[in-house]
Parts: structure tokens; sequence; C-alpha cells
């Protein structure tokens, strides 16, 4: 598993905000570290140099479990 990055927020839709390290495509599932899946990735945006993903969680409920976080791909 690669990593992608770090959650660092939330939005008021419910997605995280992950400030990325290794850019993953759009629609891609993202993992925790217990190769769990997350959610997938909606929208990257920001420079190209320190690029920002939002990923919608497929639960509600992991949002404050996850903050903090590094979330990885396949």
């Amino acid at each position: 598993m690669q990593i992608i990055g770090k959650i660092c927020g939330t939005t008021h839709s419910g997605e995280f905000l992950v400030k990325v390290e290794k850019l993953p495509s759009f629609h891609q599932k993202v993992h925790d570290r217990r190769k769990n899946e997350v959610g997938k990735v909606v929208y990257i945006f920001g420079s190209v140099s320190f690029p920002y993903a939002l990923v919608r969680p497929f639960r509600k409920k992991d949002l404050l479990q996850m903050m903090g976080k590094e979330i990885y791909m396949r």
C-alpha cells in the first residue's frame, strides 16, 4: 500500500480534507492503515506543489475517528 497523505480536516458536507503526499486518481478507493476501505477521492485541488484531496467517507461516523490519521491506496 502507498500513502496518499494525512487527514487535516473535514468539510461541512462531511468529506475529509487530505494534504496529499502521493497524488491519487479520481474515484480511487482509500484505506486506513489496517487495510479497511474508508472512502473514495472525489476532488483534487490546490497548487501542483501542495495538492489537497477531498475524500468522501463510506460511513459518516468515521469523521472524528480519522482526524490526523494517514490514508493509503493500493
